[in-house]
């Protein structure tokens, strides 16, 4: 017939990772507090993320995040048709997101919010995982331009860290800000 019939390798990968998830049945809700338990492990999200089912559902569960959905940079996504889905984010930008959401104090990576405020509250381990999201960056880029263009907002008397060029992804203003330049901006302000 015309059925269309999962690849052998895929329907593997995807009982390996339904097993990961403890998920016995077909109807069972993906629980977003086991998801998040199999990306802090090293090893782990590779192996879940195997299953193109399973990578397209977590790309899913981030995108529908309303802080999130629109921040998600074409960096941190695949060019090319993944699973015959344009935009998907790669694996490694989702693993590094779901380790930021799991390092703030609030939220999960479906509802997570983040604020360059929030960001430079926090100590430097978490600061650290927190930054090494593409999407976290991309989100609060706005915010840390804001305090660079008002730093009377941080410091009444204080000069402004003055962004440059080298201060962006690929050297591109019009992308985000990297890493290394927003902990600059948090160190400069913040100290």
């Amino acid at each position: 017939g015309d059925e269309a019939q999962i690849d052998k390798d895929e329907l593997i990968a995807l009982m390996v990772s339904l097993k990961m998830l403890e998920i016995s049945d077909f109807g069972d809700q993906v629980d977003v507090t086991k998801v998040t338990t199999i990306f802090l492990d090293p090893v782990k999200p590779y192996t879940f993320l195997e299953s193109g089912s399973l990578h397209t559902t977590i790309d899913f569960m981030i995108k529908g995040n309303p802080n999130i959905g629109a921040s998600i940079p074409e960096l941190a996504q695949y060019q090319v048709l993944t699973y015959g889905i344009a935009d998907m984010t790669t694996e490694a930008e989702i693993i590094l997101f779901i380790r930021a959401a799991d390092a703030m104090p609030l939220g999960t990576f479906t509802d997570v919010d983040f604020s360059f405020a929030g960001v430079a509250g926090m100590d430097s381990e978490d600061r650290d995982t927190i930054l090494s999201s593409m999407i976290v960056r991309n989100k609060i880029t706005p915010d840390v331009e804001a305090a660079c263009a008002f730093p009377q907002t941080i410091d009444p008397f204080g000069p402004a860290y003055v962004l440059d060029n080298d201060d962006y992804m690929n050297s591109d203003p019009s992308t985000f800000l990297t890493k290394a330049a927003i902990l600059d901006v948090i160190a400069y302000y913040y100290g």
